[in-house]
């Protein structure tokens, strides 16, 4: 597991950064994640690394399950409809 800094191929250029509003309790998550993380290797871990991480190595399975969920909830309210 690496969270080094992203290549340059995945950073942008200052000034083409994008932000996503993930919430409170979410972005309270990472930084508790990299505290815990950075008190264990005994270096600093940001919560961008973090969501950095699972965006590279989670994305795709992430993609997977959404598209599952929402294909069963249509199945679902299909079947209602024809009842």
């Amino acid at each position: 597991m690496s969270l080094s800094k992203p290549g340059p191929s995945k950073t942008a250029k200052a000034g083409n950064t994008r932000n996503v509003h993930i919430g409170l309790e979410r972005y309270s998550k990472l930084i508790g994640i990299a505290i815990e993380i950075s008190y264990q290797v005994g270096d600093q871990v940001t919560p961008t690394q973090i969501a950095q991480y699972l965006v590279d190595h989670y994305s795709d399975m992430a993609k997977a399950e959404i598209l599952r969920e929402l294909h069963v909830s249509q199945i679902e309210m299909k079947t209602k409809e024809e009842t």
